[in-house]
């Protein structure tokens, strides 16, 4: 497969933005474990060295992660995929591709089908040859599209797991700093970055509701509590949430920035005429906001224009 670029791009991403995604942008969704992955358009490598056993699919691959306190290793590929066969020659004989699977459970998946295309979505795969590593519980560690050298992708996959351990050590100790909204929060942050809004939400719950939080942390909190479970499709969570931040904020611009919000969620449900109402409503309410090309912009987005009097 011919491409522009074969430099080896590494990304650890940040889902949130700023404190709100912006209207109409895509939401990253949560591929079930439940689903089965259809049979990958390249075989499944066979076991070098190290005899590892890979999964048929990634629900599988994700409950024996679980059990064997193990990451979860992906490799993207489809039908056109004409480097995946220059991948698999460089990299599967070699012992340290099964040394690097030691601590793995590795899984092929079609990234056309229904579990590789939402795997893609939601981590930004957007070519074959693929890898993604993830934790059983759906945090990403490391995520390579396309592939160039063996030796760099060796090197980045053992820093980006020297990070995830890092993180990985301060879940194993949360008990000893649960009571503190501060740290809890920077660890729902480094989860959210990491595309795991499941494991980011209670975090950031208990640092909003902390009575020891401030009222930065609080607010703060609330504001990634809201991505956060947008980005997990709680749409009734997520507005709860943003109407909680937009009474209780200690900065005005913040409960206005909480405003607009509401109607990213309408907008997310796929409601763009209750968005369209949500927004109208926010200029009416403030006709000095800073804010109001803000809203003007959102509402101007929406095409084609819904009738007002729509529900």
């Amino acid at each position: 497969m011919q491409r522009t670029s074969r430099r080896l791009v590494v990304a650890l991403a940040g889902a949130l933005l700023a404190f709100f995604p912006r209207p109409g942008g895509a939401f990253p969704e949560t591929a079930s474990p439940a689903e089965s992955a259809p049979t990958p358009a390249e075989p499944t490598p066979q076991a070098g060295p190290g005899k590892a056993v890979w999964a048929n699919d990634y629900a599988e691959a994700r409950e024996r992660a679980r059990s064997e306190s193990k990451v979860v290793y992906v490799e993207f590929s489809d039908k056109q995929c004409g480097n995946c066969t220059r991948m698999h020659a460089l990299m599967y004989p070699a012992v340290n591709f099964e040394m690097m699977l030691l601590r793995m459970v590795p899984v092929v998946v079609d990234r056309a089908g229904t579990v590789g295309a939402a795997l893609a979505k939601r981590y930004g795969v957007t070519e074959s040859p693929a890898v993604l590593i993830v934790s059983a519980g759906g945090a990403m560690i490391f995520r390579v599209n396309g592939f160039d050298s063996a030796q760099e992708f060796y090197f980045r996959v053992n820093s980006m797991l020297k990070e995830w351990d890092k993180i990985n050590v301060r879940m194993i100790h949360e008990p000893e700093f649960r009571d503190d909204p501060a740290q809890e929060l920077a660890l729902g942050i480094d989860l959210a970055d990491r595309f795991d809004p499941e494991e980011a939400i209670p975090r950031f719950s208990r640092a909003a509701e902390s009575p020891r939080a401030d009222g930065p942390t609080r607010d703060k909190a609330l504001s990634y509590l809201a991505s956060a479970q947008l980005n997990a499709r709680l749409f009734p969570d997520a507005r709860a949430t943003t109407e909680k931040l937009a009474r209780v904020a200690s900065l005005a611009d913040l409960r206005e920035q909480a405003e607009l919000f509401l109607g990213s969620i309408a907008l997310a449900e796929g409601d763009a005429a209750a968005a369209r109402r949500s927004w109208e409503a926010f200029l009416r309410k403030h006709p000095t906001s800073p804010r109001r090309k803000d809203a003007e912009s959102r509402i101007a987005a929406l095409t084609p224009a819904e009738p007002k009097g729509k529900s």
